[in-house]
């Protein structure tokens, strides 16, 4: 029998959601499996848990000694007349000693660009060594510090560096507990900061008083352009009220292009709400709400706001609760002559043979837009529907291609004269 769980289009250079704005990376295992009767299920909560803890040595790793060795040379080589450009220490159990011995080096580093750190145990005196390296280093584009201890006090001291820094342009501090404190650093760095253009501050802790500090931020900042929050159930956030915060930023923020607003539960009403704010937003092109309890009604809403919003390029749905209702809704919009819509991925949700014929007509009709359809419960059907857009499209490819090459025989003796 034909299991009903498929692998459908992806668009190239987008596996594991990896952007350019390098926030959209995959951030959850997703695990399937087939019942008998041939339907599927993903996980509904993504698996990012306190087990990245695990002591360094158990995961594999080589050990403390090899550790500092590696620690060893790459310090050495980060000097005026450094040979590295990139330094990544992630996943070397670092501790605020390791992390202060970098930070010395990055001092005087005039080579060094990128800095990964992430997956350690640093914290705020680590974060304290960092922040002041960062305030005199003049060459260093990204910092990456996400899954450490820095809490409210190291998210302090690297708001604190980025309020004097000028090169930095992305950040990500995520999975740091730095709670509301924290937040209110991280707002007035975002009010302030005029260099910052990506920026990951996702499962912090962060509480509704700190949201409602960022989101208020982002009203008045110019140059961020891709922003990652989300898992606010954890923090105890108003669902409602994180949507409602987040809807009047976007409205009035202009320069936003990449929002990553996942594992929050927002149900169908707080699509709503993200929807209406869509509607007269124009500058954002990538919105990723995965995990997020949408459904049908919820898809419907956020297809009206598609109908009038000619920026958005890309949507992602993973892992909702969209059934062929909600897939018949964005089927309209992406038949219409307004859609801008090049990339649709709605992979895990309830889509069955109806609603996933219904999209690949649509695609048919628009061949701009392409649907990824993993893990939904398209049956016999649909996997054959899905066949026949895949062959359809492989035959234009080679048509395509027959035809440039004509183009360019043709082409060829009126360039030699």
């Amino acid at each position: 029998a034909v299991g009903s769980c498929v692998h459908a289009f992806c668009v190239p250079g987008r596996g594991a959601w990896s952007q350019e704005a390098g926030l959209l990376k995959g951030t959850k295992a997703r695990a399937a499996s087939s019942s008998g009767m041939g339907g599927c299920c993903a996980s509904r909560r993504h698996v990012d848990t306190p087990s990245w803890r695990v002591p360094f040595a158990s995961k594999g790793f080589t050990t403390n000694a090899q550790r500092d060795h590696e620690i060893d040379s790459v310090v050495q080589n980060m000097g005026q007349d450094g040979k590295v450009s990139m330094v990544n220490l992630s996943y070397k159990d670092l501790g605020d000693r390791e992390a202060i011995r970098v930070a010395n080096a990055l001092r005087e580093s005039t080579t060094v660009t990128a800095v990964d750190l992430s997956w350690n145990f640093i914290g705020p005196e680590g974060a304290r060594s960092i922040g002041e390296a960062l305030k005199v280093n003049k060459d260093v584009t990204s910092v990456s510090l996400d899954r450490n201890s820095l809490g409210e006090e190291g998210c302090r001291y690297i708001c604190e560096a980025l309020m004097v820094n000028e090169t930095v342009t992305s950040l990500n501090i995520g999975w740091n507990s730095v709670g509301d404190k924290g937040a209110a650093y991280l707002a007035e760095m975002i009010r302030f900061n005029s260099t910052v253009r990506t920026l990951d501050i996702h499962t912090n802790g962060i509480g509704e008083d700190g949201f409602h500090l960022i989101a208020e931020a982002l009203k008045h900042n110019k140059t961020l352009t891709s922003i990652k929050v989300g898992d606010l159930l954890s923090c105890h956030i108003p669902v409602m009220q994180g949507a409602k915060a987040l809807a009047k930023a976007l409205k009035e923020n202009d320069s936003i292009t990449n929002l990553v607003w996942s594992w929050n539960s927002i149900g169908d009403l707080g699509a709503r709400v993200l929807a209406e704010a869509l509607s007269h937003n124009a500058t954002l092109t990538e919105l990723v709400l995965n995990d997020d309890d949408i459904g049908d009604e919820g898809a419907k809403y956020l297809a009206g706001a598609l109908a009038h919003n000619t920026s958005l390029k890309v949507l992602v749905l993973q892992d909702n609760l969209i059934g062929d209702k909600g897939a018949r809704s964005l089927v309209e919009v992406l038949c219409g002559a307004t859609c801008n819509l090049s990339f649709i991925d709605l992979s895990s949700n309830r889509i069955g043979p109806d609603g996933c014929k219904a999209l690949v007509e649509a695609q048919m009709a628009n061949p701009r837009v392409k649907v990824t359809l993993d893990d939904n419960p398209v049956g016999r059907d649909g996997v054959q529907a899905l066949d026949s857009l895949k062959a359809g499209r492989e035959e234009q490819e080679r048509n395509g291609s027959t035809r440039d090459h004509l183009n360019e025989s043709v082409a060829q003796p009126n360039e030699i004269h």
